[in-house]
């Protein structure tokens, strides 16, 4: 895609400029067809990329269970442009061959021994941050945690900003297990169950571990009955059957009740 790009007189980065300007992207979208990317929903996080302007957060998820929030110090540049690129690559080698930066085009390429230009090498962009600071991911707020295991290189989370604020302004784990256990939802859920989990109430004690069973991620929950047994269960006797295919897992609960107490709730697995 970059040899071509430039072939037609322009880069990635320059063809979103023009697109700025027209408010379209029909450049951009030309491009994309040349490198074959233009049915890639990925590409746009090329787009979202080269739109980071100075003072703009970014979030970099770590490999130790930590991030790191920095902040854009310019604006996006081809990595032949950084400005320690011949220093970088001085003693670096690939395969025997030589990686440098042409004087003529401005861009890396192989070398042969004899110091001869060979293949040019494209690596992409770069935006030059300042890094802010370094937390671990239960500094941060559920929603961002579930974000920062995102499997693309890059993306926008402009919907997530509040959240960012949090994780930059927070000095320590977020306890979400406290936090439920002092909200106004723990309390409407334990006055519901209370109210309608009773013997002649429209729901049974029943009804709730099935409930809990589905939101645990259970493809299918199964009541079991003595005349009509799922199949593949006949020799069980329970009262709930829940499936987890892609664990292997399937789980048995029987549900004891003592008036409207629960005595006990045994569970067993077994693998599939």
């Amino acid at each position: 895609m970059a040899n071509d790009d430039r072939c037609e007189g322009k880069t990635v980065i320059d063809a979103i400029k023009i697109d700025d300007k027209n408010s379209g992207h029909i450049e951009f979208n030309k491009i994309m067809k040349i490198g074959g990317c233009e049915k890639y929903r990925s590409r746009w996080n090329m787009w979202y990329m080269a739109h980071m302007k100075k003072g703009d957060t970014v979030l970099i998820p770590g490999f130790y269970g930590d991030f790191y929030l920095a902040e854009v110090s310019d604006e996006i540049n081809i990595v032949s442009n950084l400005p320690n690129i011949k220093e970088l690559f001085k003693d670096f080698r690939d395969e025997g061959k030589k990686i440098g930066l042409c004087e003529e085009d401005n861009l890396l390429h192989y070398f042969d021994a004899d110091g001869n230009k060979l293949d040019e090498i494209d690596l992409g962009f770069f935006i030059k941050v300042k890094n802010l600071t370094n937390k671990p991911r239960e500094y941060a707020p559920a929603s961002l945690r579930t974000r920062m295991k995102m499997r693309q290189t890059s993306g926008e989370i402009t919907d997530l900003k509040d959240d960012v604020e949090k994780a930059r302004n927070t000095d320590s784990p977020i306890d979400y297990q406290a936090l439920l256990f002092n909200s106004d939802l723990k309390n409407t859920l334990l006055n519901w169950i209370q109210n309608n989990i009773t013997p002649d109430g429209q729901y049974s004690l029943e009804h709730l571990v099935q409930w809990y069973l589905e939101q645990c991620g259970a493809e299918s929950v199964y009541k079991y009955k003595k005349k009509l047994k799922p199949a593949g269960f006949e020799k069980t006797d329970c009262d709930r059957i829940a499936v987890f295919p892609n664990l292997g897992v399937n789980i048995y609960v029987q549900v004891l009740n003592f008036r409207t107490s629960i005595i006990s709730r045994n569970a067993f697995t077994d693998a599939v």
